[in-house]
């Protein structure tokens, strides 16, 4: 399954690229396309991963992730 979510706080290819790499590391998700453009991450999952873990995720970083079932943050 794809969500796609809102990603805040990136402007350049390096921020797109730790966000990439933070959320691939969460389990479940299998594959994660970030767009500096649009401020959004695809994120193809193999189970269900609750959008407060991606939150989780880049909490220690200065990216802020919204979308579906999100806490708005």
């Amino acid at each position: 399954m794809k969500k796609t979510y809102a990603i805040s706080g990136m402007t350049c290819s390096g921020c797109a690229g730790v966000v990439r790499n933070v959320l691939s590391g969460v389990e479940g998700v299998e594959n994660v396309e970030v767009s500096l453009e649009k401020n959004e991450a695809v994120v193809e999952m193999n189970q269900e991963v609750a959008t407060t873990e991606l939150e989780a995720a880049l909490a220690k970083t200065p990216y802020k992730l919204s979308g579906p079932g999100s806490s708005g943050l």
